[in-house]
């Protein structure tokens, strides 16, 4: 893409979102924040190189309605979009699916399924031909890990959306690829874990082949590629420090 490019990132007030939006304003990208945690997305905002060529919007991905409000603000004030981070979603704490509630499976699909749709349904218009489109998976949704099964469904779908776009968007040479991260050190992470996330993450350091956790930034490392790799789309990419290359995970 190259620097000035205009690119929404959407769970940007923590984890991963924040930390791509900080990549990207750093090479110069102007970027559009998005996320329901309006404090924690001004603090992020506030810490971008050149604050005031940036724009924080609070948005509530699961309603339609706001996420075409959040286009029409972006396309206002930047004329259109390079490049999309559908980076927003929620990972509760792992547990048997006969344990999950209906009411809890059901706000894991509307943030994690529905938010994405909404975003992409009203950002794709006014994505420039030749831009990108990268959708944060997971690899809970290429491998079986008993206790998420609610969430893997809802990283299996995104895969299946982002692939099918893929195809659908070629013709405007539109690249659409998920970044699936294995373990991520991030208050998403440590939130589902609790108590216990010093010691699930320090286990998880002893079965991953290149002996770390990842750290946001570098996801947001996978998620720049992605986005500048211009013969690459309809892509997974397992960003895990080889887990499945060794079947850790």
């Amino acid at each position: 893409m190259g620097s000035g490019q205009v690119v929404l990132v959407t769970g940007a007030a923590s984890g991963i979102g924040a930390a791509t939006a900080r990549a990207f304003a750093a090479r110069g990208d102007r970027v559009v924040l998005a996320d329901l945690n309006a404090e924690g997305l001004e603090d992020i905002a506030t810490s971008l190189a050149d604050p005031a060529e940036h724009l924080a919007l609070p948005v509530d991905l699961t309603d339609s309605t706001a996420t075409d409000a959040l286009v029409a603000r972006a396309v206002d004030r930047f004329g259109a979009l390079d490049a999309v981070h559908a980076n927003a979603g929620i990972c509760p704490p792992e547990r048997p699916f006969t344990e999950t509630s209906p009411a809890l499976a059901e706000r894991i699909l509307d943030v994690n399924v529905k938010g994405t749709f909404n975003t992409l349904r009203s950002a794709i218009p006014s994505v420039r031909d030749g831009g990108a489109v990268v959708i944060t998976a997971s690899d809970s949704g290429l491998l079986a890990h008993p206790g998420a099964a609610v969430y893997a469904a809802s990283k299996i779908a995104l895969i299946g959306l982002g692939r099918c776009l893929a195809a659908e968007l070629a013709s405007r040479r539109v690249r659409v690829n998920m970044v699936c991260p294995g373990g991520v050190d991030t208050p998403l992470t440590r939130g589902a874990y609790g108590e216990t996330a010093d010691e699930v993450i320090h286990d998880y350091t002893l079965t991953n082949p290149l002996g770390r956790i990842a750290t946001a930034e570098d996801i947001a490392h996978a998620v720049l590629f992605l986005t500048d790799a211009l013969h690459v789309t309809g892509v997974s990419l397992r960003v895990d420090g080889g887990d499945g290359l060794m079947g850790a995970l």
